[in-house]
């Protein structure tokens, strides 16, 4: 029920703009410790799984860092309302999408990853990331109240970055 309702929400804001600054504010501040947690930088290429009608995560990390980002999902529809949103934002040259199943795409060519909150089947989603991507690659999953940050350069197990 969750999902269909926050992707209802990102379907209108989406067609109206209404409730942009809405989402902007209620994930600045989980964006910005994700972005601090994985040290992303300039000259990452971030790819983010699940960017639904308004891909909020995307166009934070694309705005805080001056990185190339990549958004990945399984609905065309959701796809072609993000393009036109981020159009009509004025920065789709800093966001590129691509419409495939997050479970059999390849991970390889990124140095960070983030896995959103909504992504169905999350567990799938993360299997094929295990298989596919870098072991120096970054990963961010997403939860309720934490995400969790896998880096092996600093650490060989995840830990937490608190949401509250």
């Amino acid at each position: 029920m969750r999902c269909y309702l926050t992707k209802k929400i990102e379907y209108l804001t989406a067609k109206t703009g209404i409730g942009w600054f809405i989402f902007k504010v209620y994930y600045y501040r989980k964006v910005m410790r994700e972005i601090n947690y994985a040290s992303i930088c300039e000259k990452d290429h971030v790819l983010c799984v699940g960017g639904g009608a308004i891909p909020c995560t995307a166009i934070l990390i694309a705005q805080q860092t001056n990185t190339k980002v990549t958004v990945v999902d399984h609905d065309s529809l959701m796809i072609r309302l993000a393009q036109s949103f981020v159009k009509r934002l004025g920065i789709e040259d800093s966001i590129q999408f691509i419409h495939t199943n997050g479970e059999t795409f390849c991970y390889r060519p990124y140095s960070v990853i983030h896995v959103a909150r909504q992504v169905e089947p999350q567990e799938e989603v993360i299997a094929g990331i295990s298989k596919t991507a870098c072991e120096q690659t970054r990963i961010i999953i997403r939860t309720a109240n934490l995400s969790y940050v896998r880096d092996n350069q600093k650490q060989h197990v995840p830990f937490e970055v608190p949401m509250l």
